[in-house]
């Protein structure tokens, strides 16, 4: 996600600043996100889920079996946690009635047609519940999926290109730029909430080793730097790590994976 900021203050949108800001207020962010951009349609599904379409689909292909899918994720903060073209994978691919994605973004993707783009707000109940993703999302948290359904039950979605910030888009001010080219489904390009989150402050100790290595020095010179033992495989044998961290080099050496692929 910091490479899709930078890639977008080199486009020239100096306003961007790359995402996650666990310091934000939560009210003034959200406050932020609802503000933009304006949907075509909104509704609230019965069991909380709401959709706000971005941009109409063709309005008779509605997934049964299943969808595949371009999707951002993030917390209502606006920190992202899943993005497959921020990650420059294809669609995704969600199976529906078979609980193998989370009960809210199965009930709004059975609310859109193909080659819908719409974002769908998700109560933590109809998410990640009590659990959540360790490291990812935090317990009880409502969740905010921005998708484009490209494929819906094996019927594609034909190609189409947008102009940004085109006439009657409902769209702000282009930040948010459906384009698409060959062989490439529809895209979200720059991502209307990118500009909106603020960088939390850098901490000390990346600030320290930043300016260390502005002088050029070799990282085990930095002040209480440890440097971590190195040992073959053949060394290691017996996997006894009780005194300490170790770098083992040459696990993968006879696995069937690295001869074969």
């Amino acid at each position: 996600v910091e490479v899709v900021a930078a890639a977008v203050v080199a486009a020239g949108d100096s306003s961007a600043a790359a995402v996650g800001a666990a310091d934000a207020d939560p009210e003034a962010v959200r406050a932020e996100l609802e503000a933009a951009p304006t949907p075509l349609r909104e509704v609230e599904l019965p069991s909380g889920v709401r959709v706000r379409v971005l941009e109409e689909g063709d309005g008779k292909t509605f997934p049964t079996e299943f969808v595949e899918a371009h999707l951002v994720g993030r917390l209502l903060g606006g920190c992202v946690f899943e993005s497959t073209e921020g990650k420059g994978q294809p669609p995704m691919r969600m199976d529906l009635g078979r609980n193998s994605i989370i009960q809210g973004m199965e009930l709004g993707l059975r609310a859109l047609c193909l080659g819908a783009v719409a974002e769908l707000h998700i109560p933590a109940r109809l998410g990640y519940m009590h659990v959540g993703v360790p490291k990812v999302v935090p317990p009880n948290t409502d969740l905010m999926f921005q998708v484009e359904l490209v494929v819906v039950d094996g019927v594609r979605a034909p190609e189409r290109i947008v102009a940004a910030g085109a006439a009657g888009s409902g769209r702000a001010g282009g930040e948010f730029a459906v384009a698409s080219g060959r062989g490439r489904p529809c895209s979200l390009l720059f991502p209307w909430w990118l500009a909106r989150v603020q960088r939390p402050a850098p901490t000390s100790y990346y600030l320290n080793f930043s300016r260390h290595l502005a002088r050029a020095l070799p990282a085990h010179e930095l002040a209480r730097a440890r440097a971590i033992p190195r040992r073959t495989r053949a060394e290691a044998e017996g996997w006894d790590v009780s005194g300490g961290a170790l770098i083992i080099s040459g696990v993968q050496d006879d696995w069937r994976a690295r001869r074969e692929w």
